[in-house]
C-alpha cells in the first residue's frame, strides 16, 4: 500500500495540503520560483518572512497616519 510507503506504489503518494499549494503557485508564477526545481525552503522561507515585514511596516505606517500613494505596493493588501 502507498500509505506505508511500499516501492511498487509510489506512483500513488500523495501530499495532503489543501488549498495552500496552488496559492503558493500563483504567487510565485511569473517568477523564478515558478519551477519546482527551483524552490528551497530556506529561500522559500526568506521570501515570505520578508513580505510579511513588508506588509506589517505597511500595516504600522498606516495606523500612525500616514498616507501611502495608491497603488503603492502592498497597500491594496493590508
Amino acid at each position: 500500500m502507498s500509505i506505508r510507503g511500499e516501492a511498487e506504489q509510489v506512483a500513488d503518494y500523495q501530499i495532503w495540503c489543501g488549498p495552500a499549494v496552488g496559492g503558493f503557485n500563483t504567487w510565485a508564477a511569473g517568477s523564478y520560483l515558478a519551477a519546482p526545481a527551483n524552490r528551497a525552503v530556506a529561500d522559500i522561507a526568506d521570501k515570505l518572512m520578508t513580505g510579511a515585514a513588508y506588509l506589517t511596516r505597511v500595516t504600522q505606517l498606516r495606523t500612525a497616519g500616514v498616507r501611502l500613494p495608491a497603488g503603492s505596493p502592498g497597500t491594496c493588501l493590508v
